[in-house]
């Protein structure tokens, strides 16, 4: 397979990992945004699933540990912020210390993870 297909390739597995991530923050926003706990959790269903499906399309592109890792903190953050700006949190010290160091590590494993070209592809 010649560069320009891989980096096609490539760039298609990010876009299904953005959109992966997308829907999962908006899939477990909708448990709280929903006044209804059984609709929110049916849409929640709903989302999750198809972000995994999108996951799944990422994961033919996108090594395993990267993506997993991304839409972990991206996730992460993507959650934050909508809760933030929508449903202002509650949060203890400690909560914010966790998150922090959680997002440290991922982004540790971000990091440490070895980025080889697949020839598979």
């Amino acid at each position: 397979m010649n560069d320009k297909n891989i980096l096609q390739k490539k760039i298609v597995s990010w876009i299904f990992l953005i959109g992966a991530i997308m829907l999962e923050v908006m899939g477990v926003s909708m448990l709280k945004a929903i006044a209804n706990p059984i609709v929110g959790n049916i849409v929640m269903i709903v989302f999750v699933n198809l972000s995994y499906v999108l996951m799944a399309f990422a994961l033919l592109g996108i090594a395993l540990g990267v993506a997993y890792s991304v839409w972990e903190i991206l996730g992460l953050v993507g959650i934050i912020v909508v809760s933030f700006v929508f449903f202002e949190p509650e949060l203890t010290t400690y909560q914010y210390v966790g998150i922090v160091l959680g997002s440290l590590g991922i982004v540790c494993v971000i990091m440490g993870e070895k980025h080889e070209d697949c020839e598979s592809m």
